[in-house]
């Protein structure tokens, strides 16, 4: 007021403003009622009401330590800083960069991973948190400004002999020969970003990368080759299979072994075995062989076995043992359940589902006739293939090459690219890799989560990635996810609220906060 001053009690508080202000008291009856980082109290007069246990004392809608007064000779807790009001003494605060957490303290913000409205760093850059900042670097092979976007370093060359490995001079600058794929300043082979399925391997054809199934497999290479059992394949018009006369024919993954039987020689694949062939005992058959006493003759001991699902069977000291699939784990002679898939516990985004790939690793993969990210949180989009005249690409693209793709300040930009608006030069999809003036290739590697995910939850990619609870679960992801559809079982993170909808339970921050509301607002 001109000439003088009035107190009043901030909002939330009674009291005598001139000497001291209390907390409204807010009458609750669970945790999740009460505001903030305040707690449901009992203390008998007061009956239930939302405050704070000691040492804590609440300060609006939050405990904050006792020691927030500082001065001089009384300095603030760790990360905390003095604010001097006169005479020497303040109160305590938090930084720029820290906030406070439930427990009063304050914590550094891992803004790379809790900013979640808009992109701190450029294109091709990669965000680093530090004590009570960040800080964007550009990614290897690239330079310029990181928060604005950095650009890939050029390899000057002269003609076609001055150019690294797989790579050619085109302008004046090194690029890679197609199909190569760039990653930072190498070109790599394309069948390195291909997955193909178990029992198969990754061919290059002058169309790019194929997939195809191992010799003595067969199936769809793409998703899963099966083992061809030549040693039953013929049968019954050639009992021997494609071993010669007299010999035992026992199969293997991808292929199969013709062995003569103990007390016979010769050759077990072309001339034949010579001598004794019968057998009355296993001991006259090799190691990997039985003997079948009503024929007389040394054959597989797969041939009457039977595996559990995802199981194998091999001859070993004339017996059949059932193993799990490379990759599979589980119990093989169980004909119920088998073994368990590498897939189980991998998940996918739409339009793509898990394959065991040719290194026996449960990986995600576009459907037949789909493109993109298969790893969750990304999808895969049906192919624009054959675009022309009379099958136009969208508003924003151009047909280069029979593929749509999108035009940025004149310049056509790759497959598996796009135009970046606030540099205008032609950039990566999100986790793609690659050149962006000619091809960048999805992730082969699924998503990483750091902190990583609770129970019933995984990791899905998104700008930055983030945990969320697997279908028919609720909660806080990075916790527990459980069937619970109560607030009272969940913990959300600081400063967060937890409301409850007809089918689940969520966290979110209050208005005038932002955050990841499962860390922290």
């Amino acid at each position: 007021m001109e000439g003088s001053y009035i107190c009043r009690c901030a909002p939330g508080h009674i009291g005598n403003p001139y000497s001291i202000c209390y907390p409204e008291m807010i009458k609750c009856t669970r945790d999740n009622e009460c505001p903030g980082n305040t707690i449901c109290l009992d203390d008998g007069s007061q009956g239930r009401h939302c405050g704070c246990r000691a040492p804590f004392v609440q300060d609006g809608e939050y405990c904050i330590l006792v020691s927030r007064n500082c001065s001089t000779t009384n300095p603030c807790p760790e990360n905390q800083e003095c604010v001097y009001t006169g005479n020497g003494y303040g109160f305590c605060i938090c930084p720029r960069g820290y906030t406070m957490d439930a427990t009063g303290f304050c914590r550094d913000i891992d803004e790379c991973t809790e900013i979640k409205d808009w992109s701190l760093c450029g294109s091709y850059a990669e965000c680093v948190n530090l004590p009570g900042a960040y800080q964007c670097l550009c990614l290897s092979g690239y330079t310029g400004n990181p928060r604005q976007g950095c650009s890939r370093i050029e390899i000057e060359c002269r003609g076609q002999n001055t150019c690294p490995q797989n790579m050619e001079c085109v302008k004046g600058q090194c690029q890679c020969l197609a199909p190569y794929v760039l990653e930072g300043q190498q070109c790599k082979h394309p069948c390195e970003w291909y997955s193909c399925g178990q029992y198969a391997t990754c061919e290059l054809t002058p169309n790019g990368p194929k997939c195809v199934c191992i010799p003595g497999c067969t199936g769809d290479p793409n998703n899963a080759c099966q083992d061809i059992n030549e040693c039953t394949a013929d049968l019954p018009m050639d009992p021997n299979g494609p071993c010669s006369v007299g010999a035992t024919c026992i199969n293997i993954v991808g292929g199969y072994q013709c062995e003569c039987p103990p007390g016979t020689n010769g050759d077990a694949y072309k001339g034949g075995c010579r001598g004794a062939t019968g057998c009355s005992s296993d001991r006259q058959c090799p190691r990997n062989a039985v003997c079948d006493a009503r024929g007389g003759a040394c054959v597989d001991p797969c041939s009457t076995a039977w595996c559990g699902p995802n199981a194998d069977c091999f001859g070993d000291e004339h017996k059949a043992v059932c193993r799990c699939r490379p990759g599979y784990t589980g119990n093989p002679n169980d004909l119920e359940r088998g073994c368990v898939s590498p897939c189980s516990g991998v998940w996918c985004g739409v339009n793509a589902h898990c394959i065991v790939n040719s290194n026996n690793q449960g990986v995600c993969h576009c459907l037949e006739g789909y493109s993109g990210n298969p790893w969750a949180g990304g999808g895969c989009h049906p192919e624009h293939r054959g675009c022309s005249v009379s099958r136009p690409c969208g508003s924003t693209q151009v047909c280069q090459n029979g593929a749509c793709v999108e035009r940025c300040q004149g310049v056509n930009c790759g497959v598996g690219s796009r135009c970046d608006e606030n540099t205008g030069n032609c950039v990566c999809l999100p986790y793609f890799i690659g050149n962006p003036s000619f091809l960048c290739v999805p992730p082969i590697l699924p998503p990483l989560c750091v902190p990583g995910c609770g129970v019933n939850a995984h990791c899905t990619y998104g700008v930055p990635n983030e945990c969320q609870c697997n279908p028919g679960f609720t909660g806080n992801p990075y916790s527990v996810c459980g069937t619970s559809q109560r607030c009272e079982e969940v913990r959300c993170g600081s400063n967060a609220n937890c409301i409850e909808g007809p089918n689940r339970v969520d966290c979110v921050c209050p208005a005038g906060m932002q955050g990841n509301p499962f860390l922290g607002c």
